[in-house]
């Protein structure tokens, strides 16, 4: 498991990178994603996404 936890983290480290980085493109593809298709558990998801990130301290 801790092996597995370590991988999970090296993740959320990277997604949290390319958030910082990319914020406003992020957002509005998801924004337009909504709007375009009403895909509202996409935004659900990448808001607990978020959390776990903001969780994790990366």
């Amino acid at each position: 498991m801790g092996l597995f936890e370590r991988i999970f983290a090296i993740i959320l480290q990277i997604i949290a990178y390319l958030v910082r980085f990319k914020v406003v493109s992020v957002k509005s593809v998801v924004f337009s994603d909504t709007v375009n298709q009403g895909s509202a558990p996409s935004i659900i998801m990448f808001s607990e996404l978020i959390e776990g990130i903001e969780e994790y301290g990366c």
